[in-house]
């Protein structure tokens, strides 16, 4: 799949995501370079997709082409699979993230908290309207519908 990103209708650069079944692994720019990998790893079902990968992601890693210019967070999450944090190899604070009951993001701080796409119920969060993206649909945390 990929996805034109633009900024006030300006084309700002194109994505390339690569899947294993239903989870993005990594993220590669129009020369198809990896700009982002993930770690992941079983889900709350315990399972590698049986609750569509919530809570399943284990870490994110930025950079370049040479393991001195990548950087990696680990991520963390709540009892149901909502990133709550994430912290880099070095044990120092990368993002945090507080949610309502419905996913509407009440808080973000660090770092990362706008790098990292994945945030409640380990989705996706696009930034231009803050949806969350479930694979088949689109969810409006502050609207409450799809």
């Amino acid at each position: 799949m990929e996805k034109l990103t633009s900024i006030n209708g300006t084309p700002t650069g194109l994505v390339r995501y690569v899947y294993d079944g239903w989870r993005v692994v990594e993220e590669l720019d129009e020369s198809y370079a990896t700009t982002r990998s993930y770690t992941l790893g079983t889900d709350l079902s315990g399972s590698l997709e049986g609750a569509g990968g919530i809570g399943g992601l284990l870490a994110i890693t930025t950079g370049g082409a040479t393991p001195s210019s990548r950087t990696t967070a680990n991520y963390f999450h709540d009892g149901n699979g909502n990133v709550t944090d994430l912290a880099l190899d070095d044990g120092s604070a990368a993002a945090h993230y507080v949610y309502s009951p419905f996913g509407e993001r009440l808080a973000a701080t660090g770092t990362w908290a706008d790098v990292n796409a994945y945030q409640f119920s380990s989705k996706p969060r696009e930034t231009i309207n803050g949806f969350y993206y479930y694979g088949l649909s689109r969810n409006d945390a502050i609207e409450h519908r799809n």
